[in-house]
């Protein structure tokens, strides 16, 4: 609702126009009557209550006809009255039964809710609402014996008790709507009760025994004040004799709110007092949603607590009405009370609970009276907790760091207000200089550390000079003729006042010692890491120089560190490997050796990382060479990747961090033909014992492409383990096709392939693998029949079957 302005314009002429917007709503009930059904002679309200825009109207009917007042009787014109939406009817009588409607209307329409008026004529009865049969009552408290019979209209009560008439006042009252109270209950007050109702139409009486029992009274309780430390387990002792014909609980408050327990610890004891075997099943829940912690024990053995989650934990104690409280803290302070409960009675007992810890944070932190790494620290101390606050820590940071860093720990301060606690202490040299620091102090006493304070208000220390060196002061690298100085740059924190720059010293240490050390100032450089000093590259590569740094700033020099050793830049080697030869090691692979460099300075003007072995094929430019590094000073190593049945050039190089040297002269080899290119087939595996397998194959042809057989190998490894795992046994070329394997676990699974070989490498293997299960050593009996007898497929079977446990699924499957 409201106003809305559009504007339109362009570079000559604006325009405005406005509308207004409201909002209206036909009526509708946010309060509907409802259907009433009572006495005759009482009295109705009816209200209703309707939302539209704008305001509704409101009119009443009665049987679909406008209600009117001024249109009744006399008589009804004072029973009836309407006030806006409201309708009241007093004295109801039987002609009063209609349909009534609050009609609600404005200029969009109406809304109608509609209810029925029964007027009742009952005489009173007891059938669904009698006396309680047996009522019970504790001695000293008071007792509600409830009549509530049906009955329109209301009627009139008389009480009795064995038989003579109750009198109102005194210690008995009945009250209007029928009920007896009595307060407080006496011995005197045991018998029967019984009520009579009363009206025009009739009446009823209902009865029953009222027992008074003794009241319930505390013999173990807590004390009225109890003390303990932060940290320790106290139990809140609570029981009260009973009547034994009541149950009795307990309840626990703390500070006016009910504590849910966890019983675990009072159940274990109970099934153990009483044989049973207790195991527990824990579902939290949220004390909001469960208030009430409900247990059971079974004889079953099944056990399951259902609980409330709450800090600090309670729990029941070894019996009931036991208060435990586990690992206290200072929030458990406080009242704790204690309700003994039986359906008749409660009686309350109340305990201070008083937690000793260590102290609160102190408050009103500030520092004066700053140098360049001194401050008086002063506060305000917290709560003691019960203790005398003896020793305090002090912790600072600053903009440079936002650790907080302990500069007084397990110190005594020196009191400078005793009315109100203020505290103080003179730090010594502990601060950086040129930093805005923060404080915060944490009381000590027997019971431990206490809270830090909040950060006081920032503080600036004095400038000063540098205190510390530089760290990682080192270099080496670039180019030849370069010695390269590098330190990591002073962070903030060590600065100590601003200008800061660096001095450099240096000089040879080993070759052509220096006895004076050259410097620079890097003054224009600032806050730098890195510095490079051109030396001769044709005499002083990799030489060894001592180098040191100075830091400065704008109060002055700072410490010169100790001096370290860096070398210069390294040249590249100048001698190239000799006697270089390669043999073929299988189809794809060469192995090269040669004669190693002599690892001189002038030699390898570094360090020597490793060679570099450059191979091409031969019918290739070796331009389109590859490079394969060999790191280490070992004179040799293996050219993998490569085609079978060629040729390759090859030549070896020694090379550091600055580059490779000269190349040996080249040398050409050539690499072994093809491997078998076919597997074995027709693989079978033959049962001798339980540790022991026989393994036949049909054999390859190599091709001319192919190197001469060298043999075959099987190679047997567990079905739960990787391929690389796998054991091999060889059968040499000319030997029969066939293998024993021996040494197999019984009961364990292998898979099992064969495969050619050469020096060409090895072949493919056979596929799919066998899969196979050794027997149980317990089934053999007797000892294997000879190799021949396993030609027959037949006896291969039955020596399965009776002897081992199924050997080889698939084989069987196989072979039937």
């Amino acid at each position: 609702m409201g106003d809305y302005i559009c504007r339109a314009e362009n570079s000559r002429v604006a325009i405005v126009n406005s509308i207004s917007l409201s909002i209206q709503a036909k009526p509708s009930f946010t309060i509907q009557i409802q259907d009433q059904f009572i006495a005759k002679g009482s009295d109705l309200i009816w209200e209703c209550e309707s939302f539209g825009i704008p305001d509704v109207d409101y009119e009443w009917l009665r049987n679909s006809e406008p209600l009117k007042i001024e249109e009744l009787s006399a008589d009804d014109q004072a029973r009836y009255e309407i006030v806006d939406s409201m309708l009241k009817i007093k004295g109801v009588q039987m002609k009063d039964e209609a349909m009534y409607q609050c009609k609600a209307s404005n200029h969009l329409g109406s809304a109608y809710s509609t209810a029925q008026l029964k007027v009742l004529e009952l005489a009173p009865t007891f059938r669904k609402k009698p006396l309680e049969s047996e009522m019970y009552a504790a001695e000293g408290v008071s007792v509600t014996i409830v009549c509530n019979p049906e009955a329109a209209p209301r009627p009139k009560f008389t009480w009795r008790k064995n038989d003579l008439v109750i009198g109102r006042g005194g210690r008995r009252q009945i009250l209007r709507n029928g009920n007896l109270i009595i307060n407080p209950v006496s011995r005197e007050d045991d018998g029967n009760y019984t009520c009579t109702a009363e009206n025009v139409y009739g009446s009823d009486t209902s009865s029953g025994r009222l027992i008074v029992l003794r009241k319930p009274e505390f013999y173990r309780s807590p004390p009225q004040a109890i003390v303990s430390a932060k940290g320790d387990s106290i139990t809140l002792e609570c029981e009260a004799y009973t009547d034994t014909l009541l149950d009795t609980s307990y309840i626990w408050r703390h500070n006016g709110l009910r504590i849910e327990l966890d019983d675990t610890e009072y159940l274990r004891n109970l099934a153990y007092e009483q044989g049973y075997d207790f195991s527990v099943q824990r579902k939290m829940y949220n004390v909001y949603d469960n208030p009430y912690a409900v247990s059971q024990i079974t004889k079953n053995k099944e056990q399951e607590v259902y609980m409330s989650k709450r800090e600090p934990p309670f729990e029941k104690g070894y019996r009931a009405g036991h208060l435990r409280i586990i690992n206290l803290t200072l929030e458990d302070a406080g009242i704790y009370e204690c309700v003994a409960k039986t359906p008749v009675a409660k009686i309350a007992i109340s305990t201070s609970l008083t937690i000793h810890g260590p102290p609160g944070p102190p408050g009103g932190v500030s520092a004066i009276d700053l140098t360049s790494t001194r401050a008086r620290v002063q506060w305000t101390n917290g709560a003691s907790n019960g203790r005398v606050i003896e020793k305090y820590t002090i912790q600072t940071r600053t903009q440079w760091t936002k650790e907080w860093k302990t500069v007084a720990e397990n110190v005594t301060a020196r009191i400078i207000d005793s009315s109100n606690g203020r505290m103080e202490y003179q730090l010594g040299d502990f601060l950086s200089p040129w930093a805005s620091h923060e404080f915060r102090v944490q009381g000590i006493n027997s019971l431990g550390q206490g809270q830090f304070s909040t950060a006081s208000p920032q503080a600036n220390t004095r400038p000063d000079i540098p205190f510390k060196t530089p760290s990682n002061l080192g270099g080496g690298g670039g180019k030849t003729g370069d010695l390269t100085i590098t330190w990591d740059p002073m962070p903030g924190e060590d600065q100590n006042a601003p200008g800061i720059y660096y001095k450099l010293f240096w000089r040879r240490s080993v070759l052509d010692p220096e006895t004076e050390f050259q410097t620079v100032v890097l003054r224009e450089r600032g806050n730098t890491g890195m510095h490079v000093v051109d030396v001769n590259p044709i005499k002083y590569f990799y030489t060894q120089y001592q180098v040191k740094i100075q830091p400065f700033n704008n109060q002055g020099a700072g410490p010169i560190s100790e001096p370290v050793e860096v070398f210069t830049a390294e040249g590249m080697p100048q001698v190239q490997p000799t006697e270089v030869s390669a043999f073929a090691h299988n189809a794809t692979s060469l192995n090269v050796t040669w004669q190693p460099i002599n690892p001189t300075r002038d030699n390898i003007r570094g360090k020597l990382i490793g060679y570099r072995i450059k191979y091409w094929r031969r019918d290739d430019n070796e331009t389109d060479h590859i490079i394969k590094l060999q790191i280490g000073t070992e004179p040799h190593g293996l050219i993998v990747g490569l085609v079978p049945n060629t040729f390759y050039w090859i030549r070896v190089m020694a090379y550091n961090s600055a580059g490779a040297g000269p190349e040996s002269e080249r040398f050409l080899e050539r690499t072994w033909r093809f491997p078998p290119l076919m597997p074995p087939n027709a693989v079978k595996v033959y049962a001798i014992n339980p540790s022991t397998i026989r393994v036949t194959w049909r054999g390859v042809t190599p091709s001319p492409m192919e190197e001469p057989l060298y043999g075959y190998k099987i190679k047997v490894w567990e079905a739960d383990q990787d391929f690389t795992k796998a054991n091999d046994t060889y059968v040499y070329i000319g030997s029969p096709l066939e293998a024993y394997i021996n040494e197999l676990t019984p009961g364990k699974t292998y898979k099992l392939r064969v495969l050619a070989y050469s020096r060409g490498g090895d072949g493919k293997m056979s596929s799919p693998p066998w899969e196979f299960q050794m027997g149980d050593p317990d089934i053999l009996k007797g000892e294997a029949p000879p190799a021949h007898a396993f030609m027959d497929k037949t006896l291969v079977c039955t020596f399965l079957v009776a002897f081992l446990t199924p050997l080889v699924r698939s084989w069987v499957n196989r072979h039937h």
